[in-house]
């Protein structure tokens, strides 16, 4: 599966996903469990949810990764 690389944007929150597309609770791309924000590259499963953001601009595309 190919993945994707993002930076996460301040001031927005992006679900997580589980690897069957299922949200994780209280869980956001670039947020530690306390939601503290980090704008540190993330590494993501390339998925519908993840590139609708990035078109909306939650996230930022750094690089799309072949595995």
């Amino acid at each position: 599966m190919n993945q994707l690389r993002v930076t996460p944007v301040a001031g927005r929150m992006v679900a997580a996903i589980d690897g069957d597309g299922r949200p994780l609770r209280g869980r956001f791309v670039g947020h530690d469990a306390a939601r503290v924000f980090s704008d540190a590259p993330v590494l993501l499963p390339d998925h519908p949810h993840y590139r609708r953001a990035i078109d909306d601009g939650d996230l930022v595309l750094v690089e799309e990764v072949a595995s």
